[in-house]
């Protein structure tokens, strides 16, 4: 032996040592750290958490050229750096079922491509599937696309690993999976899909990559236009208003005093300006001098609230002289009070080149209004929340339970599939949000569906999922086809092989080389020799198996029936008639158990012989069977002088006068023994069930023998009938 089939030998050896081997141990270290190093540095991110890990290339090449005790280890350091970058715990579980499951397919014959998407396709993501929906509350399509990628991952890492097991010498994998030879079909067809489907994929996830990117930046915009449609209409709203409030305060200011009947003014302002529900005039004193007439305000507020020297619109407007808009208040203390903001313009007069404070204009616009002028804007994908310095609500597209002024309560998250838009979790539901700040300060929160960025995620995806799968149908076909013009004269020879004559298309087929010519020669001389043994055989079978049947037959009539009167014996009874029962039973059909005992046989057997009394016997069968001619209607011998009838249907009264009937003829019997005539009699016991469909089999036998045991009490040939 030379040095290199001496080396071959010891690697072929690594898989028999223990586990614990310093050289397993030693290769699946190595494989392990650069897996995770692959796993940790080389990541492909593809969109939102999800991301190719390249690291199970080097678990299986650990496996096919060191195998499986050395990847075992590899396996175990690369699946926990996985887990852990990925932050799925499940897929320790995954990767190490997966490296004994295609070890085993390995062990078979089964290429190292098909072995990695069988269990992937069988298992591995079924398995990731299911363990991720029991323990998470993902939606259903993030929990598939998730189980996707970690299959379409798999393929990507067997493609890679499998192209580089070609350039590899034969004798660097290991003599464990080089028993068997492949299929020439599996051949070809791990070569169409190393060839074409690794690019397919490759080219598919990057395209899903991209529109996903250019998905997520139009949703954003599209999230930013609205924001400031939004933003637009509250500005515009308020400076309209505040309008018209200027307007009446410069009429004021130019009035020698503020006249106490503006009326006028206040109500062509007020009709002017649809979002306030009043408007007051106030003098520099805080006191409310003229207003227009209430409309959706608290009235009560107002009378409550003659003088407003104290509140705060009030205080600042006389303090920086300028226009000002109010936090947002209730008209109230009661929780159906008006929530509103305070509109508020100074009265201003000017008075050697200085401003004098001489009261304020005051509009109240509800919270409410503000909903109604931006329902236009609404779409069922996309809703906003206005809401204040201290986050109360103001405004809202959403519906309940969300309460003006009451605190917007969001919990920021990680979307698996979103990675360019913030998302939230508000009352459990997902949204996309975007940020904006109106010109009061208010800030303007901007909710989209997640649908709007995962939809068109999740459409690509199963459209990958339906092309890779015609994918590899298609080339599985060709494989297949190309297998068959290639291998289809050897396998017609022995396909052919058994029948008795060989069609002339085999030898034309066989005549792909010289070497399948002469086998075909070969095979022809013989088969003439081979048909013949084979059709004695056959007849030979045939023969045996005839006769198997008819004793199988002969046997199981044997064993059912009862050998004196041909009736069931009792075993063959209780199968026929406990198939029956349960019929009954479930259909809530009328029947009747029926026990019939010969009165004194054993008398009759001490005084005349078995032989008198087997005929008894007989005679009471047959009379049996007269009036019992129904389908339905079931015989059978109990015991020595004792028969069983079951009869379903009709009306239990029936089935009772056949019995009396019964009892009738056979008490006509006469019969004949040496110059003797002998007559006989039988007590019988019936058990009827019409209502009671809870009694089992063996307890309406139980009742029927009763009956019986009370006839025979009560002085024989007698019938004792129980309805239940």
């Amino acid at each position: 032996m030379n040095d290199r089939e001496l080396l071959i030998s010891r690697r072929h050896r690594t898989d028999t040592l223990s586990f614990f081997a310093i050289p397993n141990v030693l290769f699946g270290l190595n494989f392990g750290v650069l897996a995770g190093m692959a796993n940790t540095f080389f990541g492909v991110p593809l969109f939102g958490e999800f991301t190719i890990y390249l690291g199970q290339i080097f678990v299986l090449l650990c496996l096919v050229t060191r195998g499986i005790n050395a990847a075992i280890v590899a396996t175990t350091i690369a699946s926990v750096v996985t887990a852990v970058t990925a932050n799925d715990p499940y897929l320790v579980v995954v990767l190490a079922i997966e490296i004994l499951f295609v070890h085993a397919a390995l062990k078979r014959g089964v290429f190292l491509f098909q072995s990695v998407m069988l269990f992937w396709l069988l298992i591995g993501t079924p398995l990731l599937l299911l363990l991720n929906f029991l323990t998470t509350q993902a939606s259903s399509d993030v929990l598939i696309i998730s189980a996707v990628v970690r299959g379409v991952n798999a393929l990507i890492c067997v493609s890679l690993a499998a192209i580089c097991l070609w350039f590899l010498p034969q004798s660097f994998v290991q003599a464990t999976y080089n028993k068997k030879p492949p299929r020439l079909a599996s051949l070809i067809f791990s070569l169409c899909m190393l060839t074409v489907t690794l690019p397919a994929l490759a080219i598919a996830l990057f395209f899903v990559n991209q529109s996903a990117m250019q998905n997520q930046k139009a949703v954003f915009e599209s999230m930013d236009k609205f924001s400031d449609r939004i933003i637009s209409q509250v500005d515009s709203v308020l400076m309209q208003h505040k309008q018209g409030l200027k307007t009446v305060a410069e009429v004021l200011a130019k009035s020698d005093s503020l006249p106490t009947n503006e009326q006028v003014l206040l109500e062509s302002t007020f009709n002017n300006n649809l979002a306030f529900s009043r408007i007051n005039i106030i003098d520099k004193q805080g006191n409310i001098v003229n207003t227009t007439s209430v409309n959706s305000a608290d009235p009560a507020y107002w009378q409550a609230s003659s003088n407003v020297a104290s509140e705060i619109f009030f205080k600042a407007t006389q303090r920086s002289l300028d226009f000002y808009v109010s936090q947002a208040y209730a008209l109230g203390s009661y929780a159906e009070s008006p929530k509103v903001i305070s509109l508020s313009y100074p009265i201003l007069k000017t008075l050697n080149n200085s401003e004098s404070f001489e009261g304020a204009v005051q509009g109240i616009i509800p919270l409410s209004t503000i909903d109604r002028l931006n329902d236009e804007l609404i779409t069922t994908n996309v809703n906003y929340v206005l809401t204040d310095e201290k986050s109360r609500i103001l405004a809202t597209s959403l519906l309940a339970p969300y309460i003006t002024l009451s605190t917007l309560q969001m919990e920021s998250m990680q979307h698996p599939l979103v990675d360019r838009v913030p998302v939230v979790k508000l009352d459990n539901t997902e949204y996309l949000l975007l940020k904006n700040t109106t010109s009061q300060g208010w800030q303007l929160h901007i909710l989209a569906n997640t649908g709007l960025v995962t939809g068109p995620i999740v459409n690509s995806f199963y459209m990958l999922i339906l092309s890779a799968t015609f994918v590899i149908l298609a080339f599985a076909l060709v494989a297949s086809q190309l297998a068959r013009k290639i291998t289809k004269p050897l396998e017609d020879i022995a396909a052919h092989f058994p029948d008795k004559a060989l069609h002339p298309k085999i030898v034309e087929e066989s005549k792909v080389s010289d070497e399948i010519v002469k086998l075909t020669d070969r095979l022809i001389s013989s088969h003439a020799v081979m048909s013949d043994f084979q059709q004695q055989l056959t007849e030979q079978v045939e023969s045996k198996t005839k006769q198997l049947k008819q004793l199988n037959r002969e046997l199981y009539s044997l064993a059912q029936k009862d050998g004196l009167t041909q009736l069931l014996n009792r075993a063959g009874f209780n199968r026929f008639a406990l198939t029956s029962f349960r019929n009954c039973i479930r259909n809530h059909i009328p029947m009747s158990m029926i026990l019939i005992d010969i009165d004194h046989f054993k008398r009759i057997n001490d005084t005349y012989g078995h032989p008198f009394g087997d005929k008894c016997i007989t005679m009471v069968a047959k009379i049996l069977q007269k009036h019992c001619k129904r389908d339905t209607d079931i015989i059978g011998r109990f015991g020595g002088e004792e028969f069983i009838i079951m009869i379903v249907g009709s009306d239990p009264k029936e089935h009772h006068t056949r019995v009396k009937l019964i009892s009738e003829s056979i008490r006509q019997l006469n019969f004949t023994h040496d110059s003797d005539s002998v007559r006989i009699t039988v007590s019988s016991g019936i058990c009827s069930i019409i209502d009671d469909f809870s009694l089992d089999f063996d307890t309406l036998i139980k009742l029927a023998d009763e009956q019986l045991y009370l006839s025979k009490r009560t002085g024989r040939d007698k019938t004792s009938v129980l309805v239940r």
